[in-house]
């Protein structure tokens, strides 16, 4: 059931700078400030660490691999984790560098599974590498639905915009290219639980699992592949 809440004009008035005429409510609006707070300012376990503690504890990890967890909206899975992307239509958007490059990143294929983030997470982007494992739970399902990993990324805004819906101001511009997709189907409160996280941590946007919560992992189940396999439903 729908509340109703009242706005005084000078914040009603600050709410409006930030839409879009014709488009924007002002739920709409609050619900983008709500999520650009939430991606910098949540106090969850996973969040806490700054970039610097996330330098620091890279310097002295021991693992070859990262793990990132991804909700992902129905529509956008489909059309590049349950589908993928011609090289033909890359070659539409991407330098030719890029182009040369993630077509030797492919081998012999010809078509790819592709994410992306945009400039909130560019801290995650940053630390992202091949190898890296990627767990996807589209949004509302209650599990954790795909898993792939990184080959490749590249910075490419036009190609995020002609792939995905595109919240305004928050291009899709941080690609990554995956390999190894696959389905998968563990609940949410198994999955973040097998990594030493709270029950109802509900993943709110894109995060990196901290090495700490990465070893509690390996050390009850020896490795991602057998935690998906025995965790699957």
């Amino acid at each position: 059931m729908s509340k109703v809440i009242r706005i005084p004009k000078s914040v009603f008035l600050r709410l409006q700078k930030h839409a879009e005429p014709l488009v924007d409510t002002p739920a709409n609006v609050i619900e983008r400030l709500l999520d650009f707070y939430e991606e910098h300012n949540e106090e969850d376990e996973m969040f806490k660490s700054s970039e610097v503690n996330e330098n620091r504890e890279r310097d002295s990890e021991a693992l070859d691999f990262d793990i990132f967890l991804a909700p992902a909206s129905e529509e956008n899975i489909k059309t590049s984790i349950k589908g993928s992307v011609h090289l033909s239509t890359a070659k539409k958007y991407l330098s030719s560098e890029q182009f040369e490059s993630l077509s030797e990143s492919l081998g012999e294929n010809i078509s790819f599974h592709c994410w992306a983030m945009n400039e909130n997470s560019r801290a995650y982007y940053r630390t992202m590498k091949k190898n890296d494992y990627v767990l996807f739970k589209i949004t509302g399902s209650g599990f954790f639905n795909f898993v792939g990993k990184v080959i490749y990324k590249f910075e490419n805004e036009d190609f995020g915009q002609a792939l995905w819906d595109v919240t305004p101001g928050k291009p899709w511009e941080l690609i990554f290219v995956l390999d190894e997709i696959k389905p998968i189907k563990i609940d949410r409160v198994k999955m973040v639980e097998a990594f030493g996280y709270k029950s109802n941590y509900d993943v709110p946007g894109f995060r990196r699992v901290t090495t700490d919560h990465v070893e509690k992992m390996l050390a009850k189940y020896g490795s991602i592949d057998q935690m998906i396999d025995q965790l699957s439903e």
